[in-house]
Parts: C-alpha cells; structure tokens; sequence
C-alpha cells in the first residue's frame, strides 16, 4: 500500500535539496509566508521563528492519514489494488475516486479483521493492509476462499469518471501484463511438455524398434537446449532478436543497465509519486524521527549524544573522539541558541556540496540514517555529527560501490546513496524482479517459500542481509547491484540449469540411473529434465527442492548409488527386503534367499511406483522406509489405529457405509464396506483395504465429476441425466453443484450402486448403459408430505399377507367353553395386551384352538390380516421396492411388431402374431403396450381362454344378448363370435356369460377389436382418470388423493404386479424404459 501524504512544502523542498531537513522546510515555508503577510507585527515573526521547532514537530505528529468517502486522490489507487489483491473487492479498472464500492470494500475488510468497519480507510486499516501484503506466507488463493470476492462489484459508475485516456492506458497496461504472463508461461509449459514426451513415451520393450526415433527426438532435445545456450551467450544486442529469453538468462549487468533504468533514473518528484512503498511509508517515521531530534536537542541531551558517538567510535581513548564529542557539545548549544545559529548551518549546508569529518548539521544525520539503513554503521540513534566511524562507514560504500575512496560525502557518494536507497529491492517494493530475486536466494538456500511472489516482504530482506553476510558485504537488506552481481556469481559456482560441464553429463547418467530421469544419451547441458529430476530427487530424500545440483544433492546422490540394497548384491539384508514384498504381494518366490537379483529389482520398482517414488530399482532409505510403513499398517478386520478412522470416513463419503460417528476400529461392517467396494470396482474382494483397494478409494474421491467442482464433463453429465429424467435444469453448465449430486444418488441407487453422488466409472457406465437402453425417468411431487399420506392410509382399510404364517392369539376371557367368542375380540401378534392387532373377530365365532400361553390362546387365523404402520410406510415410501412399479403406463414401449411377436406373444394362442393390434391400442389410448400384453396373458391364461377363443352370443326374442347354446340357437338373431382379451365383465361365477356378453355390446367381434376396444376401457377406467393413476404404485396409493380410489387393499399390490411387467421388459431388445417416480413434498 502506497501513501504519499507528505505536506506540499516538504515536496518542493525534497526536489530543491536532498538535504534538507523537516525543520529546515518548514523554516523555509513560513519565511515565505511571512514575505506575503506585510501586516503582521515584527514581533510576530521573532516568536514565530522561537517556536518554529517545535511547531514544526507538532505538525508532523499530528499528521495523520484518512482516505473516505468522496475523496479523490492517487492514493485510493492503490488502496483498491490492494483491497482487490486481498479479495475484498473485483475492481477491474479502478480509479482515484473513493466511492460507496470503495467503502464498502473497506468496511468488509474492517470487519473481516476486527478493526471497527466505519468504511474510513485509516491509520490502522492500511497498516493492516501493508501487513498482510507485506507477509511472504501470504496466499492470495487461499485468501479468497474467506474473502469472498464475489460478493463485490466493479465500481462502474467510478470507472465511468475516468477520462478517457485512463481507461485507455489502465486496460493497456493490463493488456501488456497479461500478454507477457501469458506468452512466458506457455513457451515455457510447451517447451517443457515437448521436451518431455520425446523421453517419457519410449517404451523400454521397443527400444530397438524405436532407437532411431529416440535419436530424433534428443536430437531434438539437444537443439532446444543448445539454441538456449547459444541464447545465453550470444550478444548482448542480439539478445532481444534470436533467443526471447533475456528475461530468464540475462545478466545482471544488462538487467540493471537495461531493464532497470526506467525505475532507478526515475524522478525524485516521480518516485515520491509513483515508486516505492518504502518512500512513502518512511515519510511519517521520518517526521517523527526528527521532531524527536528537535525535542532531544533543545532539551540538551549531551549525554545521549555522546553515547551514540561512542558507539560510532572504536575506542573511547582516542583523542579524536574527544574533539568529536565536544563538537557535538558546541553543537548542542547552537542548537540551543536559537534561529540564527540554525539559519548559519543552513546556509553553510546549501553553499557546501560535500559532507566530512568534523562537521555538524542536518545532513550529517540524514546521511548518517541512510548509511545505517544500508548496513555500513549501526548507531542506535544517529546525531548531526560527522565523526570518524562515519567517515568510516562513507569509506567503505565508496569502496564496495566502485567510487573514490576519500570518506567525503560529496554528490556523487550522496547520489549513489539515493540510488540505493531507491532501489525497487527493497521490503514494501513489489516487482517481478523481487520474485527472481527470491527464485534465485531459494535456489542459494536462503530462502524456503513454496510459491515465491512479487513482494519484497520481510523474510526477502532477511534473506538478503543473510547472504550478504556471509558474502562480507555490507547487510543493508536491499538487492543493489553489487549484490545481485555476487548471487549471480555465486548462482554459477553449482550445476544448475543453463550450464554446460562434463559434471553436468555424469550428474544425468546418475539421475538416469535412479529414475529420476531418462537421457538416451545425456549431455553436458543442463536443461529443464535436469532440473525436474533434481528437484524431484531432493523432494523424495528430504532435501532443499531448488533444482541446483548443490553438494548436499550431489553427496545424497552418491549415497544411495553405493546402497547394497541394488541389482547384484548380496547379503542377508536382500533376504528380508524379498519376504517383506512377499508379504505386500510383490513378490511370490517360495525360499527368498539373499541375492539381490532382477525379479527383486522390478519387485521393488512396482512397489515404488505404487507408492509414488521414482522407479530406481535401488531398495534407499525412502523405499525401506515406506515399505516398513505399509507393512504397519494394512487396515484389515480387527485392527485398531487411525488409518481405519479415515478408511470409515471414506467408505461414508463412498455411500458404502454410514457409520454416524467412525472411530478407529475395523470390524464387521467395516469389512462389508470394503468388500461392497471392491466388488462395484471390479478389484479382489478380500475385505482388506489394501493398498490397491486405498488407491482405488482415492482415485474415486478425486474425481473431478463430484460437487464443488466445474468442469465440461460435467455438463455433459447433467445433460444425460436430463435426457433420463433425473434433472428438469433448463440449461445445463459446467458446475457440478448439490442438485446434480442428488440426481447422481437418485441414478445410483435406482442401479444398486452406492449413493456417494460423484460421477465415479461404475455410475458413468451405468449411465452409459441407461442411455444406449432408452432409460428416461421423471419425478411428480404432490403437494402432500409422506407422513401425511401415511396418515391417511392408516385410516383406510389396509391388508397384508406377510404374517399368514405367524401365531394369533385371542384373551382368555372372552372365549367359552364352546370356543366361541363372547365379544368381539382382538386378534394379537403374541400374547399381549399391547401387541399389533391383526383383526377382529365377532362375537359368537367359532374358533380353532392350537395352544395356549398363560391367559391367551393361540387360534387359528386367516392368512389376510393387518399390517403395523412401518408395514405400510415401507410399501407406501416410493424409493423402496423395484422402480418397475414406477413404470409409466402410458408410454410406450418403443419397439416393433414383429419384436412384439417373436419375443412376447410367440405360442401364446389367440394373441400370437397380434403385435401390431397392440400397439394400435396403445397409440390410441394412450396405454403401454407391455400392460396390455401382460394384462391379456394373464385374463386369457397365455391366449387359451374362451372369451379369448371366441364364443357366440345373438339376441333373444326379449331383444336381450345371451350366449349362444345348441338349445337356443334356433330362437336367436344375430349371432356374432364374441372376444374378450382382458376379462372385462367376467364376474366372478357368470365368467363366460357376462364377458361374451359384454363383448357383444362392445363390438369385439374380432381379436384386434377385442384388444384395442379393450385397451380403451382400461386407459379411461383405471389409468386416465381424474386423478391421474399412470403407474402401478398410484393405482394401489393414489398420491393426488390418498386413499381414494385405490385398486386393491394388499399393501404389496404394486410390488407382485412388477415381476409379469419387468419379465416382458426383459424379453424385448432395447425397449424405452420410462418411469414417473411419486415424490413427496
């Protein structure tokens, strides 16, 4: 965060004189106004000019920072980068405007961090602000996660203010970035990517085969790396035009003659603008530092004085310390004199250019401030003398920057002291320079951040002044020129990427022996698989990952080349490595011995590439140590520790198991959910989470089609279960959120797979199979909740079969010696008053008695009986039992005539070959032709009953149809041969008569009338009625109105119809599969 509120005077002065002090300005200010106020008294000006120290000190105390509302300054620019950088806003193109977004922003901030959200942006919330921002650990990404960006908007009616040209240079600026990040992260991925499928897709079977090609493609290789080489050292005026590399491999030198000079020749009147945020924060502490000076000088703190010039000096003794003290005493009592004696030093400090030895002002403080905020001195409180360690400390930057060497702070020293002191590396300054500056100390091993960024925080300059250290320079914490050059230097010492030495061959033809890499014919170049494989060497044996091939790296490296633990050694060591893979199925040999042979070497290769380690075939320290950790810890039923807490919590997450608080122990079910798992995934099922299984388990929970995540795929997956009924979305996108979780548990369970709602390979198959099958399902809500039409059903007469079998009991009491019942009395379930009832029976009935138990005996009982509610509940929920129940009945089936005829209605009497009469029906009215089929079956006992046959009926002299007979025939007219296919009319005990003769009054006088005249009965009487009754579970539960009209009393109704439908269904090829699911609001 930038801050630039330095009072107008202290500006003009700062570009007048680099010297002049706070005091100095405001003298020079208030001259000036003096000059225009003719009218004030004389005596005015002499108590003005008494006071001017300590009102200059009172100003710069009490100058304090606050952006709000309504203000318009460069300021508020920054304070929206950086409130965008946090994540408390999405400006795209912010302004200098502090608008009602700007302040909402900050309040959200204020909020977020305790401070109190007036929507202000002060002292403290931009100190936050620079603290946060100034933090290396910072992360922006996992910062957003809290944030909530979102949840702000561009501020457009600012972006609107914005002259044009603004606009015009923000979103060019913008433009410019992004063009650059975006061309060196994809040359960079594409070089590495290119690089790297030449040596990875060979293939160790066909080397042979494919040796020339191998030799292309290195050949390939090595020209990328060589035209790198040649990029680095060609030139440096045709850098820009051949390699388009200057950024990563050009040299300090150029860089800072170059690249920087637009930052570093910057204005003073710029800078103090624009630059650093380490120019701006100082500007108040600078203000305080020297209003704290006036205050000790006027007080006559000679003692304080003279201890900082003891520290300044080596040796108390020594006369010139003396002298110096003394002139600091002389100098306090200058001070202390008065305006005069100030106003002579300052007209001594604009006549002289150069600083010295014995001399005593401002300036000699400031630079004495700013040798010590580069390292050379260490005062606790820098004086206005200039005293022998001084002149030591001006020695020794002249020495180090290449300049005259003399201890006089002339212009030129002065000026390289700005210089540095401007450097963009520096703590507060942003850049990307500052994240190859930190790149560069993590390669050094100065610095460990993760993910280095552009900020030169405090970790940045600790690091800097460490190496600075140990490089006997001087520890200023900023990365001038002479710094960068050494932590180039030293950068060069190590095999890294970019240089070319025989070291450089022997370190590839190592790494391709321990798998890290895997050179045809390594080099002496050492190019970006060379990095990759250090760094992947030092990440798996624990080492600084910084891609260098430093001395730690290389000795490591010679460590695990020497292991006896490798191909062709022996020893008892080999022996035990053989039976541990043995035991974790590596290995199958039946007497391990102690040679350490080839099918050892490729043992130990699969098992590291199991484990994620990189297949050297060497049995290191990593390996063993893995090995002993998996043999610790295979969970199994039994074991107790806290892997299997974590195998319960997936199992969960799987839908496996639902274990509602798992602890560490694996028992029984346990057990089930890992067999339930391995046999949906197709792996051995041993109940053992072993390591094939745990991979499998997390293979799955990585999926990228699960919740939270956004992917095309998983548009796609919606769109499926759009086309299956599962989802109603209108557009399906890319965000895999709850609703689409749901749908996937909807499928999975109507599949018998687990309910984990991600889109796993078994539940994607499944789906695939679904779609090739034509399986489309809907979902109806009514506007009744579950409990409440199971309420309803309970008032209605409801009947099972399910306890046929089961003991009934009636009281004692009411039971007399001729077994009657006395009363109407209770049937029980067991010999309890408060046991289900099954029925009643009336008073007066006879009843069989098989037992007793104590006052109760146990009667013979009918086989229809009551059911409990959770009977009920369980048909009645409509997620239990087979979806087939489920089926629309008005849909149609999909497929043809002849599928109907040859895989249905083949040898099935009077309905064989009438296929297409039943699709007839079912297109007329509406009624699938399945039903029909398996309704007629049933009525016409597979196409062999008489009404299905024919039988005649004519009319009597009463002009009233009967059934034609050998005795009636004579007295009869018009005779017609009648057909029934559905049993319509045929009551029970007049079934012939009452279907022929309701035949006849139908107009069945064929098969096809019969069944399509039939199918229009059944549509309009039991399907397409008021209330909609289109699938078997809303005939038995009518859910638009529970409890009226309902087809039959047996609770299982729907479910025993399934079995005659779904074996149809099975018999067809490809048939549409179309199902309207009851819900419950």
């Amino acid at each position: 965060m930038r801050r630039k509120w330095f009072p107008f005077f202290l500006v003009i002065l700062l570009v007048t004189s680099p010297f002049a002090s706070v005091s100095e300005v405001y003298a020079m200010s208030h001259s000036s106004k003096e000059d225009e106020q003719n009218n004030e008294p004389e005596d005015r000006d002499k108590e003005s000019d008494v006071d001017e120290q300590d009102s200059s000190t009172d100003e710069a105390v009490s100058e304090e920072i606050k952006l709000k509302l309504g203000d318009d300054d460069e300021q508020i620019l920054d304070l929206k980068e950086d409130l965008t950088e946090l994540g408390f806003a999405a400006l795209e193109k912010p302004t200098t405007y502090y608008g009602l977004h700007t302040e909402e922003a900050v309040k959200a901030f204020q909020k977020f961090y305790d401070i109190e959200d007036t929507g202000v942006a002060d002292e403290d919330t931009l100190l936050q602000i620079e603290y946060i921002l100034g933090d290396d650990s910072f992360d922006r990404e996992e910062h957003l996660e809290f944030s909530k960006p979102e949840e702000f908007v561009t501020e457009e009616e600012e972006v609107e203010e914005l002259p044009a040209a603004d606009v015009e240079e923000d979103a060019e600026a913008e433009a410019g970035e992004s063009s650059e990040e975006a061309t060196e992260e994809e040359t960079e991925a594409d070089t590495e990517e290119n690089a790297e499928e030449a040596t990875e897709e060979e293939s160790e079977a066909d080397t042979e085969e494919k040796a020339g090609e191998a030799t292309e493609e290195e050949s390939e290789a090595d020209a990328e790396e060589n035209a790198e080489e040649a990029t680095e050292e060609e030139s440096e005026a045709d850098t820009e035009e051949k390699a388009g590399e200057e950024t990563e491999e050009e040299s300090e030198a150029d860089t800072e003659e170059k690249a920087g000079e637009a930052t570093e020749e910057e204005s003073e009147a710029d800078a103090e603008e624009k630059a650093g945020e380490a120019t701006e924060e100082e500007s108040e502490a600078d203000a305080e530092e020297k209003a704290g000076e006036a205050t000790e000088e006027e007080s006559g703190a000679d003692a304080e004085e003279q201890a900082g010039e003891a520290t300044e000096e080596e040796s108390k003794a020594e006369p010139e310390e003396n002298a110096e003290v003394a002139e600091e005493d002389a100098e306090v009592k200058e001070q202390q004199i008065g305006i005069q004696s100030f106003a002579r030093a300052t007209v001594f400090s604009t006549q002289s250019n150069s600083l010295q030895k014995g001399t005593s002002s401002a300036q000699a403080k400031k630079l004495k401030e700013n040798l010590k905020s580069l390292g050379y001195l260490s005062l606790p409180n820098p004086n206005n003398y200039f005293g022998v360690q001084t002149e030591k400390a001006v020695k020794d930057f002249q020495r180090q920057f290449g300049l005259t060497v003399n201890g006089i702070a002339n212009q030129t020293t002065i000026a390289k002291i700005e210089e540095v002191l401007k450097s963009p590396l520096q703590k507060g300054k942003r850049n990307a320079s500052s994240k190859t500056l930190k790149e560069n100390l993590k390669s050094l091993g100065y610095l460990t951040l993760s993910n280095p960024n552009n900020y030169y925080g405090v970790q940045t300059e600790k690091a800097v002044r460490a190496f600075q250290k140990d490089n006997g320079l001087a520890q200023s914490g900023i990365a001038d020129k002479i710094t960068l050059d050494k932590i180039k230097a030293e950068l060069n010492k190590v095999p890294q990427k970019g240089i070319r030495t025989k070291e450089v061959k022997k370190l590839k033809e190592d790494l391709n022996r321990l798998g890290f890499t895997s050179f045809p014919n390594p080099n002496n170049y050492f190019g970006v698989q060379t990095e990759r494989g250090v760094r992947n060497f030092q990440k798996q044996f624990g080492l600084t990952v910084n891609g260098t091939a430093d001395q730690t790296t290389l000795n490591k490296i010679e460590e695990v080349l020497n292991s006896s633990l490798q191909r062709g050694k022996s020893n008892a060591s080999s022996k035990q490595l053989k039976e541990n893979l043995k035991s974790l199925g590596y290995l199958t040999l039946s007497n391990p011995n102690n040679y350490y042979g080839v099918q050892t070497e490729n043992a130990v290769k699969a098992f590291q590439k199991d484990n994620g380690l990189t297949q050297s075939g060497i049995a290191d320290e990593i390996t063993l140590e893995k090995i002993k950790t998996e043999l610790n810890k295979v969970p199994q039923k039994g074991t107790r520790t806290g892997q299997v807490k974590n195998l319960k919590e997936n199992l969960n997450r799987l839908g496996f198991t639902s274990f509602p608080n798992p602890n560490n122990y694996f028992g029984v079910q346990t057990e089930k959910g890992v067999r339930g798992f391995q046999k949906q995934f197709g792996l051995a099922v041993n109940g053992t989470a072993d390591q094939t299984t745990l991979n499998k388990i997390e293979e799955v929970l990585n999926s990228s089609l699960q919740r939270g995540k956004s992917n095309a795929s998983s548009k796609q997956l919606k769109e499926n279960l759009k086309s299956l009924g599962y989802l109603t979305l209108s557009n399906p996108n890319n965000y895999y959120g709850v609703q689409t979780e749901n749908a996937v548990k909807a499928f999975q369970r109507d599949n018998g797979l687990a309910q984990s709602g991600i889109a796993d390979e078994r539940t994607l198959a499944a789906l695939d199979e679904a779609i090739s099958n034509r399986w489309v399902i809907n979902h109806e809500t009514y506007d009744v909740t579950f409990n409440q039409a199971l309420d309803t059903q309970m008032n209605q007469l409801q009947q099972t079969d399910m306890y046929r079998n089961e003991p009934a009991y009636v009281h004692k009491n009411y039971v007399n010696g001729s077994n009657r019942t006395t009363a109407n009395v209770n049937v029980r379930s067991s010999a309890s008053s408060s046991s289900h009832i099954y029925g009643q029976i009336k008073k007066g009935t006879q009843v069989t008695i098989l037992g007793s138990t104590g006052n109760w005996y146990r009667i013979s009982y009918n086989a229809w009986r009551n059911p409990t509610r959770s009977d009920v509940s369980s048909y009645l929920n409509p997620e239990n039992n087979d979806i087939f129940q489920h089926l629309d009945l008005t849909s149609s089936v999909g497929v043809t005539a002849s599928s109907l005829n040859n895989d249905i209605l083949k040898g099935k009497g009077i309905l064989a070959g009438r296929g297409q009469a039943f699709i007839t029906a079912g297109k007329q009215h509406s009624v699938n032709e399945i039903y029909l089929i398996s309704h007629a079956l049933l009525e016409t006992g597979n196409g062999s009953s008489a009404l299905a046959k024919g039988i005649e009926v004519g009319i009597n002299s009463s002009g009233n149809p009967v059934v034609v007979t050998s005795s009636n025939r004579s007295s009869l007219r018009n005779i017609r041969t009648t057909y029934n296919m559905y049993g319509i009319g045929a009551v029970d005990g007049n079934a012939h008569n009452g279907g022929a003769i309701r035949a006849y009054n139908e107009g069945w006088f064929s098969p096809e009338q019969a069944i399509i005249g039939g199918a229009r009965f059944i549509g309009n009487s039991y399907i397409h009625n008021q209330y909609n009754q289109n699938t078997l579970y809303k005939m038995r539960w009518n859910p638009a109105n529970p409890g009226y009209p309902q087809y039959a009393t047996d609770i299982g109704w729907a479910v025993k119809q399934v079995p005659s439908i779904k074996r149809l269904y099975d018999m067809l090829n490809n048939p549409v599969f179309k199902f309207n699911i009851t819900q419950y609001r």
